[in-house]
This record gives structure tokens, C-alpha cells and sequence, in this order.
């Protein structure tokens, strides 16, 4: 991150950025009214009561409960960013069983993000958690990252300087500087006003009228029920106060003695005069128009909306009725939206982005390795499934049809993100290209670049295939081959074995044109051969045409020696 930040720093014009730690303490008290019950916001006296406040709420606290069991559920890994190195293979591995099972002291990966959560999801303020190293504590981590914990959010105050964040005051009174190494924050709807340093409107605040409706009915339901509230009286009319309080005390006397606890029966007052009429008076019925299923399921919606999730996966209820289509909108929002941000907020705190050789702003990880969130969704997976099947097929009729070439599709693959850049170079170099589209053959014509070493095999002009002797080029290759090979076996950095691979790839080509050469000659050969033997027999003076034969030599020695045997001479 500090290649990445710092540089921002002494560039911009902002005076509270470029200051040590500015706190804009005296803003705390910002007032803008979000609620009748709550303190406006933002204060400290907010979150306070933002924290209290959910415990009371049983629907806000049953969302919640679901969307951090989901969101903590995802599987996810921690990976290599190039899978070919072995030391970052073993790194992985460690960091696997720390984020599983070390950070939050030994509480593990679940019980972290659950407290994260609760701070992200009812804290204006937003979530925060140490992240512990060697070093000075005030300054950059020193090594490897050993552990992650969460903060208090409420003793957490933030700061405009982007090196020193977060101010941290302990429950001893001392106050910490956090480094940005050695602190994970973050808020949701951050403030763009300057003065508020990126205080957030967090979840609750954007439901909690909603959520105190809910609230209050629950309490106005425990009062009508749960307290043996009278449910009418009858009285005759005339009657005075005292008569009538008189009356309700003797029922409630013989209510208790019948062991009433939760139901009241009807209160009746009678009166001296028979003639007298009775009135009745309701006081169970509810409010003109209210309706509880109705109301506690905007409710719910309203808190789905706020929170960007799907209302079905906090109310279930709501997919009663519903067409397919609507649950299948219904999900979609819900994967493209909250779902998805909370994962790549993750994501990001733990191990930076997931494209690029390394990474800049993870706070956990090396920037060798990266985290991997397999968030596991039949719907989204059948989409992207039907996407690919249609793309792969607009291939194949461009590609029959000659409109595209197969490096134009490989390219927009890459760019779709359907193919990673490792698998988009060892493509083109099954086919004889570089990456960068060149010819693999072309490493050997530079004797400057960065691959010379490589593939130099001690013999002048390679390329010039039909001047060398194959036999000769081809031992030359297979001895730099195994050079090469065991360059790619020791090889720590990324780049350096890219290259070894690359020039492995050039020479395992040029050994297939020298091996094509090879057969060639061959064939070449015998077809001479076969055809020199082909006239020897036909040749009634027994020649044996250009390349001649021993046997046809012997042949033809032995013939003339027998014509010019001094016994076989005529005589004169």
C-alpha cells in the first residue's frame, strides 16, 4: 500500500490529509434527525444506543443472524497467485489454518466476521480490527502478519490522515496510534463531507424507523396479551368512578383465584335500577385497519431494501405466491448487490484484488497470495453457464466462418474473464505464439533479449534449418532443454520462470522443425536408394546407376576379372 498511498499524500491539496492525525473531534455532534427514538446523527451517544437498540429488535436481529451465518458460511481459500512456486504453495497453507483457526485470538474465522459484522451492520462509526505484526507498534508491521482481532468501534475514532486512520483508546485509558498496516476498517455510505472522516449511515440507522415499528408492535401485543389486561366491562350507566374501580379490583381478586395469568375475562358492574340499560365497553380490539401479517412483512421488505439483500432470505414468507420469475429477480438483486459487496469487502481487507500478479492494499496476506471466495449459488452459476454456452457458440460459427481468429477469441476470453492470463499465454504457446503474438522462433533471432541466455545452443544461425545438420541441432537442443528445465525448478520469482517456461516452448518447437528436416532427409534417402537399387536390376550389364552398389561393384569386378584371365585369351 505504501507505493500506492504515499505518493497520493504529498500530492494532494488537502490540508486534513496531509496533516499527522486530524480528529475533527469538534464535528462528533453532527446534527441531521434519523429516527424519534434515536439520537440524530452522528454522535457517539448514536452508536451507543444503534448497539442497545438491536437486542430489542427480534426481526432486525433474526436478519441479522441469517445474512452473517450465510455470508460467514461461503467457502473460501487462500491461494497462490502463481501456482507453479512451491514456497508459496506451503505459504498458503499457513495462512489457511490462520484465518480458519487463529485470528480473533483462537476464535477463528466465523467469530471474527460475526463481530465485524454487528460493528459494520449497527455502527454508523462502521467495523474495525487490529491486525497484529512485529515492529513498532505505532509504526509500519515489520514480517509476516500473525494474527487479527476486532476492535470496540465505539473506542475507535477515525482520523483524515489515510497513514495513521484510526485512533484506538483501551479500556486502560491509553490511547494508539494505528499505522494503516495494522488496522482493518470499514463503514457502509461513508460521509463525503471532509469533516466527518468517512463516518458511515450503517444499516439499522437506514431501517430503524421500520425496525421500531416491529418493535412496538411486539410490546403493544405483550401488553394486550401478556399483562391479563381486561378485555371489556360491562356497566349500567349512572355509574360513578369509585363504583366502577370498586368492581374491576373485585374481578381481578377473583381472577387471580382462579389461576388467571395470561386471560381476562369480562368485567361486569351491575346496578340498582332493573331498568337500567348496559353498555360495553371493547378494550381488546386493535387499531382501525391494522393488519399484523401485512405490517410486519413491509416491515421486513423495508429492511431487505436498506440492507441490499433478498427480502426471501430474511422473510421466507414472501415468496408465497410469487411467480418464478420474481423469486429469479429477487435473487439476482440480491447476489449483485449486498451479498456481493460484503464478499468483496472481505476479500479485499484480507488479500487485495483478485487480478494481478500481486496485490497492494490486502492487509493480511503477501502479495503473493491472494484469498478466494467460492460463493456457491446454483442460479448465478446456471447463468453464467448459459452465458458461456452462448459465447462459445458465436465462436465456433465467426471462427467456421472466417470473420475471427482463434487469438481474437482467445483475447476476448481473457477480457471476459472466462480464461486467467496463465492459461491465455500457455494457449498461445501450445499453438507457437508468445503472448504478446510474436512467433515463439523469434527469441532465437535477437541475440539481445531477455530469453539469449535461454535458448543459445551453441550453433550459429538455428533458424537456418535447412543449412545445419539435424543431428548436430538436435543433441544441442535436447542439452540446453535439460538446462532449462532445471532453471524452471529453481526458479523463486514469477518472471524468471515465465521466461524459462517461454524459451522451454521455443526450443521444444525448434526441435520439431529440425526433427521434421530429419525425416524428411530420411525419406529423401531411401527414395534415392530404392530407386538406385531399382535400376541395378534391370541393367543387363549389371550397373548399378550413379551411387553404384557393392554387390553390383563385386558384380562387376569379378566379371571383368574373369574376362581378362590370361588362360581365357584366344589364340592367335
Amino acid at each position: 500500500m505504501t507505493e500506492l498511498v504515499k505518493p497520493q499524500v504529498r500530492g494532494t491539496v488537502q490540508s486534513s490529509v496531509r496533516a499527522d492525525t486530524a480528529t475533527s473531534v469538534g464535528l462528533m455532534y453532527w446534527m441531521s434527525q434519523a429516527g424519534t427514538m434515536i439520537a440524530p446523527w452522528w454522535s457517539t451517544t448514536r452508536d451507543h444506543q444503534l448497539r442497545n437498540f438491536w437486542k430489542d429488535s427480534d426481526h432486525f436481529a433474526g436478519a441479522m443472524y441469517m445474512i452473517s451465518a450465510k455470508l460467514t458460511s461461503v467457502p473460501w481459500r487462500v491461494e497462490p497467485r502463481d501456482m507453479s512456486v512451491r514456497r508459496y504453495i506451503k505459504q498458503a497453507d499457513h495462512y489457511n489454518a490462520l484465518l480458519s483457526e487463529g485470528i480473533a485470538f483462537g476464535k477463528g474465522w466465523e467469530e471474527f466476521w460475526s463481530r465485524f459484522f454487528e460493528d459494520y451492520w449497527c455502527s454508523d462509526n462502521g467495523a474495525f480490527a487490529e491486525v497484529i505484526g512485529a515492529g513498532n507498534p505505532s509504526g509500519p508491521i515489520k514480517g509476516p502478519v500473525i494474527g487479527v482481532a476486532n476492535l470496540d468501534s465505539l473506542r475507535c475514532m477515525r482520523t483524515s490522515n489515510p497513514i495513521y486512520p484510526v485512533i484506538y483508546q483501551d479500556l486502560d485509558g491509553k490511547r494508539y496510534k494505528f499505522h494503516y498496516t495494522r488496522v482493518m476498517y470499514a463503514a457502509q455510505m461513508s460521509s463525503s463531507a471532509a469533516e466527518m472522516n468517512a463516518v458511515g449511515f450503517c444499516w439499522l440507522s437506514r431501517c430503524i424507523n421500520a425496525a421500531q415499528e416491529l418493535v412496538d408492535q411486539t410490546i403493544y401485543k405483550q401488553e394486550k396479551i401478556g399483562s391479563r389486561p381486561p378485555r371489556q366491562i360491562l356497566f349500567a350507566p349512572g355509574m360513578d368512578a369509585e363504583e366502577v374501580t370498586g368492581a374491576v379490583r373485585m374481578a381481578n381478586e377473583s381472577m387471580d383465584n382462579q389461576g388467571l395469568s395470561r386471560f381476562a375475562k369480562t368485567v361486569v358492574i351491575g346496578a340498582l335500577n332493573p331498568d337500567s340499560r348496559l353498555d360495553l365497553i371493547d378494550l381488546a380490539s386493535l387499531p382501525d385497519g391494522f393488519n399484523e401479517e401485512v405490517s410486519n412483512r413491509l416491515g421486513m421488505y423495508i429492511m431487505a431494501l436498506t440492507g441490499g439483500f433478498p427480502p426471501r432470505w430474511i422473510w421466507p414468507a414472501t415468496s408465497v405466491g410469487a411467480t418464478k420469475a420474481d423469486a429469479l429477480y429477487q435473487h439476482i438483486a440480491g447476489t449483485g448487490g449486498g451479498a456481493s459487496r460484503h464478499l468483496n469487502m472481505m476479500r479485499n481487507l484480507i488479500g487485495g484484488n483478485l487480478r494481478g500478479n500481486v496485490h497492494g492494499l490486502g492487509k493480511v496476506l503477501p502479495k503473493s497470495l491472494r484469498l478466494v471466495i467460492d460463493y456457491q449459488d446454483d442460479e448465478q452459476d446456471r447463468m453464467q453457464a448459459d452465458i458461456k454456452r452462448v459465447r462459445a457458440e458465436a465462436r465456433r460459427v465467426d471462427l467456421e466462418m472466417g470473420m475471427t481468429t482463434v487469438r481474437v477469441e482467445r483475447e476476448r476470453m481473457l477480457q471476459n474473464g472466462e480464461v486467467t492470463d496463465a492459461q491465455f499465454a500457455q494457449m498461445e504457446l501450445e499453438d507457437g505464439r508468445l503472448p504478446s503474438g510474436d512467433d515463439v522462433l523469434v527469441v532465437f533471432a535477437d541475440p539481445e533479449s531477455e530469453y539469449a541466455e535461454l535458448v543459445d545452443i551453441g550453433i550459429p544461425d538455428p533458424l537456418l534449418i535447412s543449412q545445419n545438420d539435424p543431428e548436430v541441432v538436435l543433441v544441442a537442443i535436447e542439452k540446453k532443454r535439460v538446462e532449462v528445465l532445471n532453471a524452471i525448478a529453481v526458479a523463486t520469482i514469477k518472471r524468471d520462470k515465465e521466461r524459462a517456461e517461454w524459451a522451454l516452448k521455443s526450443l521444444d518447437h525448434l526441435r520439431s522443425l529440425y526433427e521434421a528436416e530429419q525425416a524428411l532427409m530420411e525419406v529423401e534417402e531411401e527414395s534415392l536408394a530404392g530407386a538406385a537399387e531399382e535400376e541395378g536390376v534391370t541393367d543387363p550389364a549389371g550397373s548399378t546407376g550413379n551411387n553404384g552398389s557393392s554387390d553390383g561393384g563385386s558384380r562387376n569386378s569379378r566379371q571383368v576379372g574373369f574376362q581378362t584371365e590370361p588362360d581365357e585369351l584366344p589364340e592367335e
